[in-house]
């Protein structure tokens, strides 16, 4: 949207990444406002340097700089903390661009701010100031992300708890591979693990997440053929297309990678993640997590099912915490000794974030596995994750009827909702089945939060409902004519209120209220205005 009203200003912007993938996939988003943009990336075969927006690799715009001779309004930078703190490509383009237009702005968007042990933003690095932050657990609150179910495996984990960092600050390899290679009966039971739970809780998609690429292939040995695919550095541009497609969209349902799924992957279908490795990082484990917390409500998905059997989250905390502020206080002071649970069956001391112990107890080297925090199933008794929402023992699902309760009384959870009112109108064209349709968002006010609501309008249809239902918005707006008839006009005016109908997760536009006339704003093509 950024890039969108800039271009309608006639002014230039680059949007650079570090994934031939990545700006594949923001390229194609973009062209859902209906503007043309032009792609710079040797990968994918295309080198459009004139266009008004470009979507770029940093590797590919930084080896041919001299083809870039215009300047430009803006550079943004998704997943921007890839961004070197000291000289690297990112900073060799800035330095080209800044030279033509020291006026250039440089925005970053990140779900992790944070390179390493370093903060991305700090007052002597490039990024200097955050200019806008939401938190993973808001934006679940909000529903704009799919809520995280943890899972409690029911078979023994890769014991990688203990693993040492090196001098660099990284996992040593050679631990890792000593930890998961060549593990035949674990590594069957934990496949097997997450089949049951794919199984018992009809899930859809599992990204899985291994160590290396001799334990992918091993992982892929214990799932269904024609089910399972693999992903990983060697796999051509081609093939990865292919399996990304079938596994946005079936039949695959096991997806195998190494490394290189971690970071703005867009597989919405995805709605379980198992972790078969260990990562030091706090930012890579939000990134892997991300991958499953896009929304489908297409497909029916409720949430993400995330199985850690890499002891990640005992590590790092989970996923909806600040990992990169307050957490990572708390990290120091778990470090000193200042913050540490006792296991009162073995008298070990186990991390803040643990929750379970994972001590080694008895002379054959079993772990305690004492739980700090557990839900105890009301069918088998046995004591479960206190995060889970299944039992691992028996599949009973463990839903406190406080929450359920709590979930009925609370805004997103009303079956109607009755003549809120609207903040503001948003048309813009929408394309379906190779029509273009009329689409109105309205952003309303519902106690204190904020809904977006849509409506869908067709001009021709063969029923006369439909078309009524379209010519009937244009009465109550004061518009006229087509749809690019109406995306070509202004000045309408808005409904005062909207009352709504829950249909399944979301929410019907049910009836519009005229009244005081509300804010309408047009996405135009070329332009997009805020009111």
């Amino acid at each position: 949207m950024l890039a969108d009203w800039l271009a309608g200003k006639n002014r230039r912007v680059l949007v650079l990444t570090h994934s031939s993938d990545l700006v594949k996939q923001n390229h194609a988003k973009y062209l859902m406002t209906g503007n043309d943009a032009g792609i710079f990336s040797a990968k994918l075969g295309k080198k459009n340097h004139r266009h008004q927006v470009i979507f770029g690799g940093v590797q590919s715009v930084v080896r041919s700089l001299e083809k870039f001779d215009q300047p430009f309004s803006l550079i943004i930078v998704d997943e921007a903390h890839m961004v070197g703190f000291e000289g690297g490509s990112y900073q060799k383009v800035f330095q080209h661009f800044y030279a033509m237009n020291p006026k250039m702005r440089v925005i970053g968007l990140t779900a992790t701010p944070s390179r390493g042990k370093y903060r991305l933003v700090a007052p002597d690095n490039f990024f200097k100031h955050t200019i806008y932050r939401k938190l993973t657990k808001s934006l679940i609150d909000e529903g704009f992300l799919s809520p995280i179910v943890y899972g409690a495996p029911s078979v023994e984990e890769y014991q990688l708890l203990g693993v040492k960092l090196n001098s660099m600050g990284k996992f040593n390899q050679a631990d890792i591979d000593a930890a998961t290679l060549g593990q035949e009966r674990l590594t069957r039971a934990i496949c097997t693990d997450i089949m049951a739970n794919m199984y018992a809780q009809n899930r859809q998609l599992c990204m899985i997440f291994a160590a290396s690429i001799q334990h992918a292939e091993e992982i892929v040995g214990y799932l269904p053929a024609g089910l399972t695919e693999i992903v990983t550095g060697a796999t051509s541009q081609g093939d990865r297309d292919d399996i990304i497609n079938a596994a946005r969209n079936g039949p695959i349902q096991y997806l195998v990678n190494v490394g290189t799924l971690t970071t703005g992957v867009d597989i919405p279908r995805c709605d379980c993640i198992a972790l078969l490795r260990a990562t030091e990082s706090p930012a890579l484990l939000s990134q892997i997590i991300g991958r499953g917390l896009r929304l489908s409500p297409e497909t029916g998905k409720e949430d993400c099912l995330l199985l850690d059997y890499g002891q990640n989250i005992d590590r790092h905390g989970e996923a909806e915490d600040d990992l990169f502020g307050q957490l990572e206080d708390m990290k120091v002071k778990e470090k000193s000794g200042d913050m540490t649970k006792v296991c009162p069956e073995c008298n070990n001391e186990s991390g803040f974030f643990a929750r379970r112990c994972k001590h080694n107890a008895g002379w054959d080297g079993e772990m305690c596995g004492y739980r700090f925090e557990f839900k105890t199933c009301p069918s088998c008794d046995t004591e479960n994750d206190i995060t889970a929402r299944y039992c691992w023992h028996c599949q009973h699902e463990l839903v406190d009827p406080n929450d359920k309760l709590s979930r009925a009384a609370s805004v997103g959870s009303a079956q109607n909702l009755d003549e809120l009112p609207v903040i503001q109108t948003v048309l813009m064209p929408h394309k379906k089945d190779g029509k273009t349709l009329l689409r109105a968002d309205y952003t309303v006010q519902a106690d204190t939060k904020t809904l977006v609501v849509s409506e869908y309008f067709h001009e021709s249809h063969e029923s006369p409902f439909v078309v009524m239902k379209y010519r009937q918005f244009l009465k109550d707006i004061g518009a006229s004519g087509t749809v690019e008839d109406v995306l070509e006009g202004d000045n309408y005016q808005g409904v005062e209120r909207v009352t709504l109908k829950k249909n399944g997760r979301y929410y019907n536009v049910a009836k519009r209220h005229l009244g005081q006339p509300t804010p309408v704003t047009v996405h135009k093509k070329g332009q997009f205005q805020w009111t």
